[in-house]
């Protein structure tokens, strides 16, 4: 990869993230994100496959679920172009279209497909904004900045969208989500050399994962213990 794209797939992540953050600031509230219906059969079908996708890719590994997701997230669309569905209904299917475009953007980085991933990690954080749900957006932005930091040069990139992603769900996320948050935060410092602020994220890390288990951590943390 040359580092002429490689700084433009990065630069427009972070360009992103701060949309996605200023989408979210008109209803940023003090507490919890609200639960998400249960749906109509169909939406709780859905909701299942990714749950299933979820777990397929650490079985058979990204090749499967790429094509899987994006099927799925077409299916997503849809739906929501359809017209049939409103208020917490139509919420519940942009969080779901956030997921499934993160297991794509996943699925392609994985590929060796930077570009690819970007955009469908950029589709991730406007479906999440127009959920208005914070949560599966810093997900999304937890496995963005992987990308970010396992690339040469990005480090401190994916340092910037993890604490973009932490100050959106500071007060509505589980100890495990913030968690991960910071786990994943320590991970890209310590590719920038921040040896101490290495440690305290760590340190935050463990603190948070010393509360428990919640009964509305994101089904999307199972990996996470």
């Amino acid at each position: 990869m040359s580092t002429t794209s490689s700084a433009s797939w990065a630069s427009t992540l972070s360009v992103s993230a701060s949309s996605w953050s200023k989408a979210l600031e008109p209803i940023r509230t003090d507490g919890p994100s609200a639960a998400l219906p249960s749906g109509p059969a169909l939406l709780a079908h859905v909701d299942d496959r990714l749950d299933h996708f979820r777990h397929l890719d650490d079985e058979l590994g990204s090749g499967e679920v790429y094509q899987l997701a994006r099927s799925e997230l077409s299916l997503i669309v849809k739906l929501i172009s359809s017209r049939r569905y409103d208020g917490r209904t139509v919420d519940y299917l942009h969080a779901m279209a956030s997921e499934a475009a993160r297991q794509v953007a996943w699925a392609a980085f994985d590929q060796s497909r930077p570009g690819v991933a970007q955009r469908f990690f950029d589709g991730s954080l406007r479906a999440s904004a127009e959920a208005g749900d914070p949560i599966s957006g810093a997900y999304a932005l937890s496995f963005a900045a992987i990308q970010c930091y396992s690339t040469p040069g990005h480090a401190g990139r994916a340092v910037s969208l993890l604490q973009t992603a932490q100050e959106q769900v500071r007060r509505k996320a589980t100890p495990r989500m913030h968690a991960m948050l910071a786990a994943r935060t320590a991970r890209a410092l310590s590719k920038t050399g921040a040896k101490k602020a290495c440690a305290r994220q760590l340190d935050i890390a463990r603190k948070a994962l010393g509360k428990g288990p919640h009964d509305d951590d994101p089904k999307t943390l199972y990996w996470v213990d």
